[in-house]
């Protein structure tokens, strides 16, 4: 079965960077997910961080 591009963009297209990136993001969300409780989660605190953390500026911890 052939690949189907994702969003216009054909994955074969992908350079090195474009991977880098990719995995950067995801290694973020992945400690973003650990770093939250079972209460975040209960009481939808996660929400709330969430939204603190995609309104960070770039390089802010």
């Amino acid at each position: 079965m052939a690949k189907a591009p994702i969003d216009g963009i054909d994955t074969d297209d992908a350079n090195d960077a474009d991977r880098k990136v990719v995995e950067d993001e995801r290694a973020k969300l992945r400690d973003f997910v650990k770093g939250l409780s079972p209460d975040d989660i209960k009481s939808g605190r996660w929400f709330t961080k969430l939204s603190a953390q995609a309104v960070k500026p770039p390089g802010v911890v």
